[in-house]
This record gives structure tokens, C-alpha cells and sequence, in this order.
């Protein structure tokens, strides 16, 4: 999420939202567990981008530009999208060095805030207060999966399985065009989680086709 940032504010991005999704439970004790947890390991890593400690700085700079067999890098995304089909959708994606994003790691994290967001948490997300922009990484349950809008969001960590359509066709925003910054967007679920969603995206298919065969 500190990547996606500071590479939005490269693309001239400075006072746009961002957003990172964290559902895991919908129970509200375990969220807050779980935003005790995020504020810890964001801050271990803020205060070592503020510090510039050459191997927090190393693992920014792996995540950003290295592939391994389960992870493909910011600038392999980026230009794997560039050199197919998809290039032509947003003219405002494009491959960066890491030379060129380094110096905005400070900046981009600076300004997150972690953020509860449930019923019983006095946390609220408005946007509209924010004029130069909000980044914030909001952890919660059913206000997030289902009611409430993330702008700019960017990257979701969602673990909260649910085999319910509705729920699992409201959670679809996550797949939805973003401007300048699709191929910044990183999804990071369970496999059955995924296999559910193909699941979902085969009888949205059917339900399609029977439309149009009921039709003709």
C-alpha cells in the first residue's frame, strides 16, 4: 500500500484518496486485535522509511522490482499490462524505476492512518474533510465488505469467506476500473475464496446467456 501510494503521487496523483481494504472476521473484537496489529507492523515500517534503514528500504525496493514464484513485482505488472490489450484502456500507466519512486516513500507513508471502522469504533472514514487527499488502511467488517465506499481503494486483504452471492457480488468493487492506478491494485485472498468468485463469475454468465436465449 506504501508502493501504490508513493507511486500515485509520482503520476501526479497528490490529492487523490487512498485506500487499503483489511476484513478478516466480522466479529468486532477480532478487528480490533487485528488494527492493533496493522498499526504496529505499519508503524515498525514507517519509522524505518523515515529512518531510512537500508534493509527496510531493501524490502521496499524487492517488493517493487523483483519477481519470485509466488509475487510479480510493481514493474512487471505495470509492464505486462503495457505490452497487452489492456495498454490501451489507461494512457497513464507506465513503468517506473525504483530510482524515481524512493524519494516519495517518506511522503506517501507519512500520511496513512489506520483506521477501525465497525459500530463499535468512534473511527469514521470522510473523505470530504480531506481535500488533499486521504490514505488510510481501514480495518473492519460488514460497514467495509458491503455498506460503506473506499475511495481510491487500491489494495484489499480480505479473508472473510462467504459462499452468499449477494455478499460475494457486492465484494466485486474490488474489480472495478481505476484511473491512473489499475495496475497499482493488488487483491490479496484465500484460494477458496477464489474459487468461489469464479464460481460466481460462471452462473452471472448463465444468468446472462438465459436472459438472452428467454429473450430471443
Amino acid at each position: 500500500f506504501v508502493l501504490t501510494c508513493a507511486v500515485r503521487r509520482l503520476r501526479g496523483h497528490l490529492t487523490a484518496h487512498n485506500s487499503m481494504l483489511v476484513h478478516v472476521s466480522r466479529l468486532i473484537a477480532w478487528q480490533h486485535h487485528i488494527k492493533d496489529i496493522v498499526e504496529s507492523v505499519f508503524d515498525f515500517y514507517r519509522r524505518g522509511i523515515e529512518m531510512n534503514v537500508p534493509s527496510i528500504i531493501e524490502e521496499f525496493r524487492i517488493a517493487f522490482e523483483e519477481d519470485n514464484d509466488a509475487y510479480k513485482s510493481y514493474r512487471t505488472t505495470s509492464a505486462q499490462i503495457l505490452n497487452n490489450r489492456l495498454a490501451g484502456i489507461d494512457p497513464h500507466i507506465q513503468v517506473h524505476t525504483w530510482g524515481e519512486v524512493l524519494p516519495l516513500l517518506n511522503d506517501a507513508a507519512s500520511r496513512i492512518i489506520v483506521r477501525e471502522i465497525n459500530g463499535g469504533s468512534g473511527d469514521v472514514l470522510n473523505y470530504y474533510d480531506h481535500p488533499n487527499g486521504l490514505s488510510v488502511i481501514a480495518i473492519g467488517g460488514d460497514k467495509l465488505s458491503r455498506g460503506l465506499t473506499l475511495e481510491g481503494l487500491s489494495v484489499s486483504y480480505y479473508l472473510r469467506a462467504s459462499r452468499m452471492y449477494d455478499t460475494l457480488m457486492q465484494m466485486g468493487r474490488w474489480f472495478g476500473y481505476r484511473p491512473g492506478y489499475v495496475d497499482l491494485c493488488r487483491l490479496f485472498i484465500s484460494r477458496e475464496l477464489n474459487e468461489w468468485f469464479c464460481h460466481i463469475t460462471l452462473a452471472s454468465q448463465q444468468l446472462r446467456e438465459d436472459f438472452d436465449y428467454m429473450a430471443d
